[in-house]
């Protein structure tokens, strides 16, 4: 039987010959070989012009969860360096310009696909609009995998790292890193808010009543949704967002609703052999970026973080010029780290 490949956390960073400076959080800001302090971050984004790309929905009290990339929900201590990190990322680019935090998440109920892998190897597509599989698109996949060689012993073995969500995935970093590009290229799919966070843990109360002594509740409590009780844990600190604009708020640009619709048509032509507009828009994106840094999980929870890099190779195989091969190479390096992970 297969074993989980060893995990890691990591910014893969990729120069390049552009003038954008991009960072992309994909993952949870779990306390790393640094301290993350104000001075460290300067640090490693000096440049003004830097733009946020936030792989998480934004959700508000009384919702239930937050976003997996905003909590770690098996260690009490680590979950509150999460929300710790989280806040002083945000706040030092809330200082640092005017750029918007652009959400590139979406809610589990507008993901149309997900992805069951299975024993074998060969992945399955159900529509979750229709319950319909659609073999298809399990022929799409196949032959993306023959081409960036994810081989079955390689599947078999990133299999493992779902198993917490019974061997299914959304690709939603897939569906993060599309939406990013479209930012550049199709800007009229997003929309403007303004937002505060707000931490929130189960000893937090507010009063209510005019009355001095009136009772108070707890902010914090269980959520009933879809049929699903959601329990918030003793001590955890939790990130929400205040759908208001006030003093220490920071302007968000999230996808519109029915955008993803977009971006699912966009993720299967990139998958879909053959060159076309939207390996171009990739490999452009990335050809414009002078500094990208991408805080990743490979094999922490789900295989996202590998199989998105793989299709950004996969759309750089098709590259017309010296500056997009050298370029694919890069991101080929970062593919054969997690190969090599699979491959142990």
């Amino acid at each position: 039987m297969p074993t989980k490949a060893n995990d890691r956390y990591q910014w893969d960073t990729f120069e390049g010959i552009g003038e954008r400076h991009i960072v992309e959080l994909a993952a949870a800001l779990v306390p790393d070989t640094y301290e993350m302090t104000e001075l460290a971050l300067k640090e490693m984004f000096p440049e003004p012009s830097l733009q946020l790309f936030l792989d998480s929905v934004v959700s508000q009290l009384g919702s239930g969860d937050v976003s997996s990339n905003l909590r770690f929900k098996h260690d009490k201590g680590v979950n509150n360096a999460v929300v710790k990190n989280t806040l002083l990322f945000l706040e030092f680019y809330r200082k640092l310009n005017t750029n918007p935090v652009v959400v590139t998440s979406y809610p589990r109920e507008e993901r149309v696909y997900s992805f069951k892998m299975k024993e074998d190897g060969s992945v399955t597509v159900k529509n979750t609009l229709s319950g319909e599989g659609e073999v298809d698109k399990e022929v799409i996949l196949q032959e993306f995998f023959k081409k960036v060689d994810l081989t079955t012993n390689r599947r078999q073995k990133m299999r493992v790292s779902s198993e917490g969500a019974h061997h299914y995935t959304y690709l939603a970093d897939l569906l993060s890193l599309i939406t990013q590009v479209d930012y550049y290229y199709h800007q009229e799919m997003f929309e403007t808010f303004y937002l505060s966070p707000d931490v929130v843990n189960t000893s937090m109360k507010k009063e209510y009543g005019l009355v001095e002594g009136a009772p108070s509740k707890y902010l914090l409590t269980k959520v009933e949704k879809a049929g699903k009780t959601w329990v918030p844990k003793e001590g955890f600190d939790y990130l929400y967002f205040t759908w208001l604009k006030k003093e220490g708020s920071q302007t968000f640009m999230k996808p519109k609703e029915g955008a993803i619709q977009k971006v699912n048509h966009q993720m299967w032509e990139l998958l879909r052999s053959g060159e076309n507009g939207t390996k171009k828009m990739i490999r452009e994106h990335f050809m414009n970026v002078r500094n990208f840094k991408r805080w990743s999980d490979y094999s922490v929870n789900d295989v996202d973080d590998g199989i998105t890099m793989c299709a950004i190779f996969y759309a750089f195989m098709y590259s017309s010029s010296d500056n997009e091969i050298e370029f694919g190479f890069k991101i080929k390096g970062v593919v054969d780290t997690w190969y090599g992970d699979l491959d142990d």
